[in-house]
Order: structure tokens, then C-alpha cells, then sequence
């Protein structure tokens, strides 16, 4: 425990990702939900395959955004991308 709390980076990170992936892959289940996606009843059931995708909006998982400046961060959990307007990360 005291490593992991002193600092040790691959294991924080590693722990870190865990816990942020367990929160985007409910907010994939509930955007899949709401925006009437293939999707399991439960949560158990639930896969966050990296596109599904209807004709009016397209939910992305884990993947890079492609931008016209260099960002350290460009690989957002769940990207939605609605067809009328644009992409949301």
C-alpha cells in the first residue's frame, strides 16, 4: 500500500485507469441506453465494442480524436458524435 500511495507510477496509473474506465463504461451504457444503441439490459451484459453507431448518432470507445493541434490528451473513455452537429469527447 505504501508504495502505491508514496508514488509508484506504473501501479497509481495502473489503479487510476481501473477505476476512470469503470466510470466511462457506465456513461457508454447509459449514452447506448439513451440514444437507443445495441446495448445489454444490465450492466453485466453490456459490451463497449469501439463503434456503435445508428443514423442519428455515433458513440465512439477509446479512441484517438484526430485534431488539427498536437494535445497530450486525445484519446477520450467515450466520444459521442451526433450526425447533425458534430463531435463532443
Amino acid at each position: 500500500m505504501w508504495h502505491t500511495v508514496s508514488g509508484c507510477c506504473n501501479s497509481a496509473q495502473e489503479e487510476n485507469k481501473k477505476g476512470r474506465d469503470k466510470v466511462a463504461f457506465r456513461v457508454h451504457l447509459e449514452l447506448s441506453k439513451r440514444c437507443d444503441l445495441e446495448c445489454g439490459d444490465e450492466w453485466y451484459e453490456h459490451k463497449s465494442l469501439p463503434v456503435i453507431e445508428n443514423d442519428q448518432v455515433k458513440l465512439v470507445w477509446d479512441s484517438t480524436v484526430v485534431t488539427n493541434r498536437r494535445t497530450p490528451h486525445s484519446r477520450p473513455d467515450v466520444t459521442i458524435i451526433l450526425e447533425d452537429i458534430g463531435t463532443y469527447g
